[in-house]
């Protein structure tokens, strides 16, 4: 037993006041006229009651239904247009009933004029009418007065909610199929299907059932491609500016080639000058060198006489200077020397005090620096001692003394520490996790063996109902064989092109090794047996049998139709022979049809005849030789040939006639074609029959030059209009009789083509009656599917239950590892307890810091204390100098006092002895004064040799420095040759910065050919037409002028940039672009497209081949009379490239996908969203995805037709047109009825099975309404269904209520007149009130 609709109800909507409809077992019609308010009903009941989306469109997608808002206030039919009521409350609702259960579902909805409506939603066990009331005092309660009556859990303010709600009262299908089955229902509301095949219509509705990707997973998928977008128009950007740049830079290295090559010539010509002017300088630098030693040799000379004048000049003075001449001068000028070193000596005694006092300054200030450091020094240590204990509550074992605190181990400590910790914590969280997964596996474990037993229960099920069918298909074998064995003789007896013999079909013979029964599992290895093989066997026999049999017809019938076409041919040719005026020899290739109508004149043949003399013989010799030398049907003409004629021709000379015999001695002349005799025989007398360039024989030889041959015939054919006459008789004769043999031919074959075709209908006959399969294969492929789903659970069962226990061991592993860990580095395991370590160690690592800052202080302290000690030991040192200083004057101003009193004791000596010395060494003077003048002389000669010498240096220096500067300039020229921005661009090897420019100048010359002379120019054009044009926004050109030559650059965000370098970064962001790219598409692929989407899309692609499954066993349950049964076959309809390599990897687990798999289905789906994309660039991502993975849209429902006697045909509107009207109409609606029932058998057993029909069945005799009706009856579905005359009332129907629906405006309100019918009951159909 299950829940059926048993009432439904609209209430203050549209025209509806309070409006209760009964069904009749599941069954109600609403009939009436347009505008009876039928549609606007079954709008507002269903599927609006399942689906509870509350839009025109989808409440009625022909358009039809206004808004709930225009329904609940009514429209104003005045021209002001406006509303009838300023508010409105309403209710639809449908009551579901199993057994003494009831289930009623509803919505209320709620508008003002100023407002759109507002929509609740409620599911109770309470009836409507029946102590439960949707009113108070004639007042529609509002949602919250629901509430109230029902409990805020039976009412729901969303749709979702709804839904869950109705699916967990009702269906049990699940979110994905309910929505699947709600869009069926939409679609199926209007079919329009009578009386008209539409397989393309027919496909797309059934689609409609099919389920669709989950929209947000096709946004968070769309959200990763728009930002692969961005990248790739990134990309293509780069690629547009790279493409530019790398067209311009072989042009622009040519024009610098050109300007590199004229600096290089001027840096390698000025080289090789300064290098010519420093040779003639090092040559002139040598001579200067010999001069100036000799003037050297001459100054030492000159010196060596000098001195010893000199000498001989200071005796006279110190003479002249003694104690003689010098008394009383000297003694007072020692006097003054004494008195100065006294008064200096008191000033060095004051500094020396003043050093004292500052040293003894600066010993204070280095003891309270000494003070400092001692503090310093005892902070730092309590604060290495601190950071001790914090290590220690840390779980730092390295403990460091206060004297020597080693930062890197205390840094190498925490960091190992911390680094301990962070694994524990890994491996805590990792634990945790995998205790998780085990829990998740544990239940996985269970859902899967329930799963399993079920599946298991199935298969048995499906396995009882494949031996029931066998039994009944051996009874019909067991009838049907005695024909089969009778074929089988007569065939090998009669169709000896044919090898029919076939042990495995005979009923006893002996079964074949190799005949095994197909697609057998372990689970259904029993169900089929040798009988049932070999009946299978017969079938594709006899199928071999039709087809050599068709064959044969086939080449019966060609040869039939070929010799046909002999007779046709021959007749034919006998007429155009009949007809032919003059016959002739065969056209030649060298003379085409038609030649002769451009030339005037005659072919030789017609122009003569045989002289009288000549024999038969002769005459077939000579004519044969004209013949073959091509003058036989050489054309007799007077003007010659046209320019652009394509012919031979023979054209008579002036008094030409040949030596010896001619052709005017063997041939007559015959006029023709306006030809005279005399004309033709100057042609026959220029050619000669036997010369030294021409030769015609009676034997059939002939020569042209040094070309000959012979040829011959056996009669003259042709030369002569008796000759050419019996040639045409005898062709005449000769077709007659081939005209004669071909038409007998073509009766014996005609004759046998009929036969051919009357056997083979014979066979198809038989074969017609071959007991159907379709039942058993029906049976058999739903044994073999549960059975596939029986081992797919058992394997998923089996998997779950390894899952299970490989999680329970990876959390037992994982909790073993993290106690093995946590021990060995002395940590806990509790996520609180690490947490604390790891605060510890942030304490440690604050501890330290204040150690550094220790640190700092103590080398602060440090420093005083140093600088104070060498304050100290410099104002010591400087105490001590000006100490000596002092002592040291002292010592000079007592000495200068004894010197004084000394000199002052010796004043008053005698003075003689000095004048005598005097006289002496005046006389020596004069000679060394001789010495002086000579030496002199000669250094004065050396200095004029020198000056010449120098003079000639200084112009060589000059232009030395001329040189220099030229080579200096062009170096300097050519150094912007070697700046990178060009030297990148010429891409020489050596040439660049850091290069010499001799070296590099000469490899440029090298290396580099001279450029054209419009180098410039091409290079301007292509800065205006590649650079400008090609680069992307965001990149300025610019080519200014850098010392004289031209130097691309562009602006970029980055600045301007040369464009070699632009050209190098183009490349590397191209490059990481393009790999970034490649990169993202691969993790969007096996992020989405394989993992998620391509799960969704498995799941739907099996979803989907089970949907197809029910479908066609609910249609098998529900034949036609003559046994048809209604198939259909879900399979890809498109021929698009790797389509059903996609498909197949699609329903492939990701894991069993091999790497070249998945690579082609990544580009797969890669090339088929940027078709689209190119398709309509307008299109947002999420649309393109839509579009692209729309797995619907790739396959179709293609329709079959199975009969009883096992014939399955696929339904084509031939086939169609050729089926009873029943069957017809069968064949359109079952498979959309069946769609219906199999998405609601997917849910609960006990489920409602409701459908509704708008307009139904429009245009179908009444005869064939009560066959659908009874479909809907063997399909188990309820129907709500709407028309303007169809009544309902046949045998087929057990029971209905039907509903006449009337209005009369302007009058409000509809009328529903009842009608209950019930199938056995032979009284008219009751009315009620």
């Amino acid at each position: 037993m299950r829940w059926k609709p048993s009432r439904a109800g609209i209430l203050n909507v549209w025209e509806y006041d309070d409006q209760t409809f009964d069904f009749g077992d599941g069954r109600l019609v609403l009939r009436g006229r347009n505008g009876s308010g039928k549609s606007n009903a079954l709008a507002l009941l269903f599927p609006f009651l399942l689906d509870g989306v509350m839009s025109a469109a989808r409440m009625d997608p022909m358009g039809g239904a206004r808004s709930m808002k225009s329904l609940l206030l009514g429209r104003d039919d005045t021209e002001s247009g406006g509303y009838q009521h300023q508010s409105g409350t309403g209710y639809v609702w449908m009551e579901f009933e199993r057994g003494d259960e009831r289930c009623t579902v509803g919505a209320g909805a709620a508008a003002t004029v100023h407002r759109d409506a507002d929509v609740w939603f409620f599911v109770t066990s309470e009836r409507v009418g029946h102590g439960f009331d949707l009113t108070a005092g004639d007042v529609p309660l509002g949602r919250r007065q629901l509430a109230e009556r029902l409990g805020n859990a039976a009412v729901f303010t969303t749709a979702e909610d709804y839904r869950q709600a109705v699916d967990r009262r009702l269906l049990g299908l699940g979110t994905a199929r309910y929505r699947s089955l709600v869009d069926l229902l939409l679609t199926l509301r209007r079919p329009h299907l009578a009386g008209k095949l539409d397989t393309e219509h027919l496909s797309a509705t059934l689609s409609a059932g099919l389920g669709e990707l989950d929209p947000s997973l096709i946004d968070d998928v769309a959200h990763s491609f728009d930002d692969l977008d961005a990248m790739q128009q990134e990309l293509e950007g780069l690629t547009a500016s790279l493409e530019a740049v790398e067209r311009f830079l072989p042009v622009y290295r040519e024009h610098l080639i050109g300007a590199a090559r004229a600096r290089a010539e001027a840096v390698v010509s000025t080289a090789d000058d300064l290098r010519r002017v420093e040779r003639d300088q090092r040559t002139t630098s040598t001579r200067l060198d010999a001069a100036r030693t000799a003037e050297a040799v001459a100054v030492g000379h000159l010196a060596a006489a000098t001195t010893a004048k000199a000498q001989i000049e200071a005796r006279i003075t110190a003479i002249l200077s003694s104690d003689a001449y010098k008394s009383v001068a000297a003694l007072d000028e020692v006097r003054k020397s004494a008195e100065n070193a006294a008064l200096h000596s008191e000033k060095s005694t004051a500094r020396a005090n003043a050093s004292a006092d500052e040293a003894v300054i600066a010993a204070n200030r280095r003891d309270g620096a000494a003070t400092d450091l001692t503090g310093a020094e005892s902070e730092r240590h309590e604060a290495v001692r601190t950071w001790n204990d914090l290590a220690a509550v840390a779980g730092i074992q390295t403990g460091l003394p206060p004297d020597s605190f080693d930062h890197d181990r205390a840094i190498a400590a925490v960091a190992e520490r911390r680094t301990e910790l962070r694994r524990v914590q890994e491996l805590a969280d990792a634990s945790a996790q995998a205790a998780t997964r085990a829990q998740v596996a544990v239940q996985t474990v269970e859902d899967s063996r329930q799963r399993a037993e079920t599946a298991g229960r199935e298969r048995d099920r499906a396995a009882e109902g494949v031996e029931q069918e066998r039994t009944v298909l051996a009874e019909l074998w067991t009838a049907w064989w005695g024909d089969v064995v009778a074929l089988v003789e007569r065939v090998r007896t009669e169709t000896t092109p044919l090898d029919v013999s076939n042990s495995d079909v005979v009923p006893g013979g002996e079964r074949s090794e190799a005949l095994e029964p197909a697609e057998t599992t372990p689970q259904d290895e029993n169900l089929e047996d040798d009988d049932l093989v070999r009946f299978r066997r017969a079938d594709s026999w006899l199928g071999d049998v039709d087809t050599a049999m068709a064959v044969a017809v086939q080449r019966a019938t060609s040869a039939a139709d070929d010799q046909q076409e002999r007779v046709t041919s021959l007749v034919g040719e006998r007429r155009q022979v009949a007809e032919e005026p003059n016959p002739g020899p065969p056209p030649k290739p060298t003379r085409p049809d038609g030649a002769d109508d451009l030339v005037a004149g005659a072919p030789l043949y017609m122009c003569v005849d045989f002289a009288d003399a000549l024999d038969e013989a002769d005459r077939a010799g000579l004519e044969s030789a004209l013949d073959a030398a091509g003058l036989l049907d050489a054309r007799i003409t007077a003007a010659g040939l046209p320019h652009d004629s394509l012919d031979a021709a023979l054209v008579p000379q002036q008094n030409t006639t040949a030596d010896g015999p001619t052709l005017a001695d063997v041939l007559d002349p015959t006029p023709t074609a306006g030809l005279d005799a005399a004309h033709i025989s100057a042609v026959l007398r220029a050619i000669p029959l036997d010369s030294d360039v021409v030769q015609l024989g009676n034997d059939g030889r002939w020569r042209l030059g040094p070309l000959a041959g012979r040829y011959l015939h056996d009669d003259a054919r042709y030369i002569g209009h008796a000759a050419r006459e019996r040639r045409r008789a005898e062709r005449l004769a000769a077709l007659d009789d081939q005209i004669a043999e071909a038409e007998t031919e073509l009766d014996e074959r005609t004759a046998r083509a009929a036969d051919t075709k009357a056997r083979r209908s014979g066979l198809g006959k038989l074969r017609a009656q071959q007991p159907p399969t379709a039942s058993l294969m029906t049976a058999l492929d739903e044994h073999r599917r549960r059975c596939d789903l029986a081992t797919q659970a058992a394997d998923l069962h089996e998997d779950a239950v390894r899952a299970a226990d490989a999680a329970s061991a990876a959390a037992e592993a994982a909790s073993t590892d993290l106690h093995r860990h946590a021990v060995a580095a002395r940590l806990p395991t509790t996520t609180a307890d690490l947490r604390e370590i790891a605060d510890a160690l942030h304490r440690v690592d604050g501890q330290r810091t204040q150690i550094e800052r220790r640190e700092d202080a103590c080398g602060v302290a440090r420093r005083q204390l140093s600088e104070s000690e060498q304050l100290l030991e410099q104002a010591e040192r400087q105490a001590a100098t000006d100490a000596a200083d002092a002592a040291g004057d002292a010592a000079r101003a007592s000495a200068e006092l004894a010197r004084f009193e000394e000199l002052r004791a010796t004043v008053g000596t005698d003075a003689d002895a000095a004048v005598a010395r005097l006289a002496d060494a005046e006389a020596e003077l004069t000679a060394a004064d001789d010495r002086v003048d000579a030496a002199r002389d000669q250094r004065r000669q050396a200095e004029l040799d020198a000056v010449k010498l120098e003079e000639q240096l200084e112009g060589l220096a000059s232009r030395r420095d001329a040189a220099a500067r030229d080579a200096t300039s062009t170096v300097e020229g050519f150094q912007v040759i070697c700046a990178p921005e060009i030297a990148e661009v010429l891409d020489i090897q050596g040439v660049g910065p850091g290069s010499g420019e001799l070296d590099a100048a000469r490899l440029v010359m090298s290396e580099t050919a001279p450029p054209t002379d419009d180098a410039t120019n091409r290079m301007e054009r292509a800065h205006r037409e590649i650079l400008l044009d090609g680069l992307r926004a965001g990149h300025d050109p610019s080519m200014p002028k850098v010392d004289g030559i031209d130097v691309v650059r562009v602006g970029t965000a980055d600045g301007e940039l040369p464009i070699g370098t632009l050209a190098l970064q183009l490349r590397g962001e191209h490059d990481r672009t393009a790999q970034l790219l490649s990169q993202q598409e691969r993790e969007i692929f096996e992020t989405h497209l394989l993992t998620r989407i391509g799960e969704s899309l498995r799941a739907l692609l099996l979803e989907a081949d089970e949907f197809q499954h029910r479908i066609n066993a609910e249609m098998a349950s529900a034949p036609t009379e003559s046994g048809m049964v209604v198939e259909l076959k879900w399979e890809i309809a498109s021929d698009e490239a790797g389509l059903a390599d996609a498909v197949r990897a699609l329903r492939t687990a990701p894991e069993m996908l091999g790497p070249e798999r998945r690579e082609g289905l990544r580009e797969f789906f890669m090339q088929r969203i940027a078709d689209l994309r190119v398709s309509d660039p307008g299109r947002s991502f999420a649309e393109t995805l839509t579009t692209a993975l729309n797995y619907r849209s790739w396959h179709a429902f293609t329709l079959f037709a199975r009969f009883s006697d096992g014939t399955r045909h696929k339904v084509t509107r031939k086939f169609y047109k050729g089926l009873s009207g029943g069957e017809a109409a069968s064949l359109l609606h079952l498979p959309l009825f069946a769609a219906a029932a199999a998405q609601y058998s997917a849910g609960a057993v006990d489920g409602p099975r409701l459908i509704a029909l708008d307009e139904a069945f429009v245009g179908i005799d009444d005869q064939m309404r009560a066959r659908l009706m009874g479909l809907l009856t063997q399909l188990d579905l309820d129907v709500l269904l709407t028309s303007h005359e169809f009544w309902g009332f046949y045998d087929t129907v057990p029971a209905l209520v039907l509903y006449d629906l009337t209005r009369r405006p302007p009058l409000p309100g509809v009328h529903a007149q009842r009608f209950d019918w019930a199938a056995g009951i032979d009284d008219d159909p009751m009315t009620q009130p």
